[in-house]
């Protein structure tokens, strides 16, 4: 981890300190599961999401391990291949209180495990920022910041547990009606624990996401274009990172120099053994279609 002495690190806190003061207005926080991963001990990535949820169905209904569906399919797909399990889990165990009877109601049959999936980030997710075990005074720095928006693609209740009042929760397909003038919004834009039928987790779920994303992105714009953005707990080729930036075309030129690099976004990124020599002010994103950023 970087010292406070650090050099990187005190040439980052300036130069967002440079455009805080240049855009005068306060940042956006886009917030990935990396984020959850720092301060809860069961956040899990995708992968072990996806991992977790095969091992709690029973094995007459997924009787094959993660690595099986991984080596056939995308995550979307892997999704959809186990809500099929767990939808005969539920309707065998219909007479028992295993699901809620709402849910058959419902003309969906991935709700079911979207609906596992919600309750065990229910169970991780913190009931107030006291109780949150690790890192806690990072995160009373964080909501001292009072961003003016946080995006987030997480289904857990971490971030409206930063920021619990004077925040406005946008979750799923609510976000396309909004009207975005106003300051103090959280937008969850692959839903939340909440909303279990709204949880982007199925490869139907991401095609739908991916036919509205660009009229969300077009809404984000005004966003990326007059704040500070600072991007924390993705990877850096995280796909909800690259296809954000490619679809608002921030890129125009395969050949980068200071010129092309966009001066209001930043990527917090840590890892174990980063020393102080280690420094890297700026780097390229693969978007796709040999765009870089």
């Amino acid at each position: 981890m970087l010292t406070e002495q650090s050099s990187h690190r005190q040439w980052a806190i300036e130069k967002i300190q440079d455009i805080i003061e240049d855009f005068e207005v306060r940042p956006i926080l886009f917030i990935g599961s990396g984020f959850s991963q720092r301060y809860l001990d069961d956040a899990p990535n995708w992968d072990q999401l996806l991992r977790h949820m095969i091992q709690q169905c029973p094995d007459e209904y997924i009787n094959r391990p993660f690595e099986y569906y991984n080596q056939q399919y995308s995550n979307p797909r892997i999704g959809t291949e186990i809500a099929d399990g767990y939808a005969e889990w539920a309707w065998d165990v219909r007479e028992t209180d295993e699901f809620p009877d709402y849910l058959y109601d419902i003309q969906n049959r991935e709700v079911f495990l979207k609906y596992k999936v919600s309750r065990f980030f229910d169970d991780i997710s913190p009931d107030d920022i006291e109780d949150v075990d690790k890192n806690q005074d990072e995160l009373e720095i964080l909501k001292e910041i009072g961003p003016h928006a946080v995006v987030t693609t997480n289904y857990d209740s971490l971030v409206e547990t930063i920021f619990p009042d004077e925040y406005n929760l946008v979750i799923g397909e609510d976000i396309y009606d909004l009207d975005y003038t106003s300051i103090g919004e959280i937008f969850k834009i692959h839903g939340c624990l909440s909303k279990p039928q709204e949880i982007v987790l199925t490869q139907r779920d991401y095609t739908e996401f991916i036919e509205k994303k660009r009229y969300l992105t077009a809404k984000l714009l005004t966003y990326f274009a007059e704040h500070p953005v600072i991007i924390i707990g993705y990877d850096a080729t995280d796909e909800n990172i690259t296809r954000i930036l490619e679809d608002v075309d921030l890129v125009t030129s395969e050949e980068i120099d200071e010129s092309d690099l966009i001066e209001n976004i930043f990527h917090l990124d840590w890892s174990p053994g980063i020393s102080d020599g280690d420094q890297v002010e700026n780097y390229k994103i693969i978007l796709g279609d040999d765009n870089q950023r």
